[in-house]
């Protein structure tokens, strides 16, 4: 079920502006269909230069949406790294941690081996 899910997570993280860190985020429901994705992304403001995290905009995304309308409570992370072309650690920082937590998604995430774990 994740193979597809983890393809899309991957080719939106490819799209991602920052370069230091590709991370795609992808909401799915218990059956598999994904519902929304995003990636982190730069905003250059008057202030200088900020990253929004991809946690961050798929949590605004899926409160657009009403996930809930389409049980969509499962977030998958990852982390494309450009130089290895592989799967990089993405267990989301603390404060994306909360919100996700907050929010009630089960969040799955790619550790430093590429492998898909389940946040506990």
């Amino acid at each position: 079920m994740f193979e597809n899910i983890i393809k899309k997570a991957i080719s939106v993280a490819k799209k991602s502006n920052v370069l230091r860190s590709k991370l795609g985020c992808c909401l799915f429901t218990s059956a598999g269909r994904i519902v929304a994705f995003t990636n982190n992304t730069k905003i250059y403001g008057i202030d200088g230069k900020f990253t929004i995290h991809a946690e961050e905009r798929l949590i605004v995304k899926a409160l657009r949406l009403g996930a809930g309308r389409y049980d969509a409570d499962r977030i998958l992370v990852v982390h494309f790294m450009r130089g290895t072309q592989c799967l990089g650690m993405a267990k989301p920082c603390p404060r994306c941690e909360y919100l996700l937590k907050r929010a009630g998604f089960k969040v799955w995430y790619s550790d430093e081996n590429g492998d898909i774990k389940l946040l506990a």
